[in-house]
């Protein structure tokens, strides 16, 4: 598999510096002290994606692109993970969800238990 050099998000970093000098009596320190956790957790669920899409066996070397910036019509979008391969692109959007989730079919919807 080709993939594009993955680390830690720059904002990541950011929002763990900022974290770490902001004074705790702060008014947005509640709300800031949460960001570094939540964002952290999603770059362990791309990890976690990464790990998964390289032990696949792919019949042609695809090349695996993360955090893709494109833009659309007035304004940009992000991708999480782009999979190119000669046959096709598959776009992935992650989530890492904490709990027990499970899909009811009786109402064709996921339910997550924490």
């Amino acid at each position: 598999m080709i993939r594009k050099n993955y680390s830690i998000p720059i904002y990541l970093e950011q929002l763990e510096t900022l974290s770490s000098r902001l004074n705790h009596n702060h008014t947005k320190w509640p709300e800031i002290e949460e960001w570094p956790f939540r964002q952290s957790a999603g770059f362990a669920g791309e990890k976690a994606l990464e790990y998964a899409l390289l032990i696949l066996n792919f019949q042609t070397s695809p090349h695996l692109l993360q955090h893709t910036t494109s833009p659309s019509y007035h304004s940009f979008f992000q991708i999480d993970v782009l999979l190119v391969t000669s046959s096709y692109d598959l776009i992935l959007d992650v989530k890492n969800i904490s709990g027990a989730s499970y899909f009811d079919g009786v109402h064709t919807q996921l339910i997550r238990q924490k």
